[in-house]
């Protein structure tokens, strides 16, 4: 058993530590920059304020009566989605947006306090929205009632995404969609389900080894799923599909609908009475709603006017409501632990594709690291550019995982920054670097983040920086000699090999259980990525993989 497992980069954190003010309790702004849209729909007036623990709680959201909308997203989606985006010009990849008759405000998380105060100008409004009104959201992406943005968007709104699908290989999927079917089907019978509705994209797309580009940075299709006891129904816009994922899914006893009629497929499962399992953490409120209307029709229908449909359930306890009435059970998606356990196929993958991408991010560097020794000019965008040409020359690479944060000096500490032609630093030797940055290949996802100083980092740097190293781990079993009645035991193995910079460490801070831990990591690089090197990069990597006492001394 392995499970992927993923820490935030100590090394951006470390960056940030140097770099960044305390952020306030409270910072006010209003979007100008926005005016045809605010004019229209807030007067052009925006508070942007601060989530409490991260988390956006709607229950203390109260907006103008009937005339509000509640704006929300995930962190990557299709442009022809991006509403919170085209409202406000904030582009941080989480938020909420509100916008009453006359006035709006924007809620974000600590992560985005300088990315926001950055692109939207200052303003102070207090006591924006009166208690007691309702908030109108998109029920198709997030909860109930309307969204009206669509409207004022018009003509200029981007046409949804048209890309075809593709067949995710069976040697790197490692198990072929009928038996992942099988495997969901005996989850539904032993919760005595009749059919689970799944509309996370990357489970759709891993559950039927199928793959897209609709998502900037993800290889996911717009999509819903429908496996039941018997069938199982792909909703999917029909442009999409090509003969050979026509061929796929019929192998595996997949049918197609138009995207658009899942609704009307809840609907009918509704009616006949069957018990859905239903995700209610990642189901939209338009499914959730069509199912609950559809039942009370019919328990009306019976004469049951007055019987609930359907009772929550703990996710650790499915229940529903028994004795032949329509009920669902709310519960974690079954694809959802199935997923997060790799196979042997996925691990391999995962392997191979942070070789090859080491590999190139080693090449990068060697590159990197004599231009600016040579003090040629380069911007951050610049340098971002050139490492997707490094990565691009790597078999299987489609995309990047993210956008690329290339950050010198305070830059790095602006938590997913991301830099543009017309903003953006030049990069050079009297500052920290950082660079975040991550790659989609058809055989694994990378992601690895490197802070590094190409002149004479200070005390207090090295210092930062060497109290918060870490990567990406890959969580297995260990076989131990001895375990403790007979219990199994899980142990880390690293998946990323890129050199720590030598330079920016400490070792007078560290333990000698740490200084082994970071040379035998070097060890590691070494033997694993200079065979897939040659020339000056070879030697690149050679001489940023010494063992921490001979770079001291």
């Amino acid at each position: 058993m392995a499970i992927e497992a993923a820490r935030l980069s100590p090394s951006l954190a470390a960056a940030a530590f140097l770099a960044r003010r305390p952020p306030p309790a409270l910072f006010p702004f209003s979007l100008r920059r926005r005016l045809p849209l605010l004019r229209v729909l807030a007067g052009s007036n925006f508070q942007w304020t601060p989530q409490r623990n991260g988390r956006i709680e709607l229950h203390a959201i109260t907006t103008y009566k009937h005339l509000s909308k509640l704006l929300l997203q995930s962190e990557f989606i299709a442009e022809c989605f991006m509403r919170r985006a085209y409202l406000t010009g904030f582009t941080g990849s989480a938020g909420t947006a509100v916008v009453t008759k006359d006035k709006a405000a924007l809620w974000t998380d600590g992560r985005y306090f300088l990315q926001a105060e950055k692109e939207l100008t200052h303003e102070w409004l207090n006591d924006v929205l009166p208690s007691g009104c309702r908030v109108g959201i998109d029920p198709e992406l997030f909860s109930i009632l309307l969204l009206w943005i669509d409207e004022i968007w018009g003509d200029a709104r981007p046409k949804p995404p048209k890309e075809p699908t593709r067949v995710h290989d069976i040697k790197f999927a490692g198990i072929d969609v009928p038996s992942k079917l099988s495997f969901i089907r005996s989850h539904l019978t032993e919760n005595g389900c009749d059919a689970v509705v799944i509309s996370m994209l990357d489970e759709v797309a891993w559950l039927l080894n199928m793959r897209g580009s609709d998502v900037p940075h993800s290889p996911v299709f717009y999509s819903y799923l429908i496996v039941e006891v018997g069938t199982a129904t792909l909703f999917v816009d029909s442009n999409k599909v090509s003969e050979d994922i026509l061929e796929h899914l019929e192998k595996a006893g997949v049918k197609l609908k138009p995207y658009e009629a899942i609704v009307s497929e809840v609907e009918r499962l509704a009616e006949k009475g069957a018990k859905l399992w239903l995700d209610s953490s990642s189901l939209n409120a338009a499914i959730v709603t069509a199912f609950k209307s559809s039942c009370d029709k019919q328990m009306k229908k019976k004469g049951n006017a007055g019987k609930k449909v359907e009772k929550e359930a703990s996710s650790d306890e499915p229940t529903g409501v028994e004795n032949g009435a329509l009920n669902a059970v709310y519960n974690v998606s079954p694809v959802t632990l199935a997923k997060s356990v790799k196979n042997e196929a996925e691990i391999e993958g995962m392997k191979n594709s942070h070789l090859r991408d080491a590999a190139a991010l080693a090449e990068f560097w060697c590159w990197l690291e004599e231009k600016v020794c040579k003090s040629v000019p380069l911007t951050e965008v610049q340098v971002a550019e050139k490492l997707l040409e490094f990565r691009k020359k790597q078999d299987g690479f489609i995309e990047t995982s993210f956008d690329t944060i290339s950050g010198y000096g305070a830059n790095g500490a602006i938590i997913h920054y991301r830099p543009t032609p017309e903003d953006c630093s030049s990069v050079g030797g009297d500052n920290l670097f950082l660079l975040d940055s991550g790659a989609q290949y058809i055989d694994g996802t990378t992601d690895i983040t490197r802070t590094v100083h190409f002149g004479e980092p200070s005390p207090r740097q090295k210092e930062c920086f060497t109290r918060v190293l870490q990567n990406l781990l890959l969580i297995k079993e260990l076989n131990l000699a001895n375990s403790f009645g007979g219990i199994s035991y899980l142990g880390f193995e690293r998946l990323t090999f890129v050199p720590i910079q030598s330079k920016l460490i400490d070792v007078s801070l560290l333990s000698p259980s740490e200084i082994n831990w970071v040379n035998n990591y070097h060890d590691e690089v070494l033997d694993k990525v200079s065979p897939l090197l040659s020339g000056d990069s070879r030697d690149w990597l050679w001489k940023n993989t010494r063992p921490l006492l001979d770079v001291t001394h």
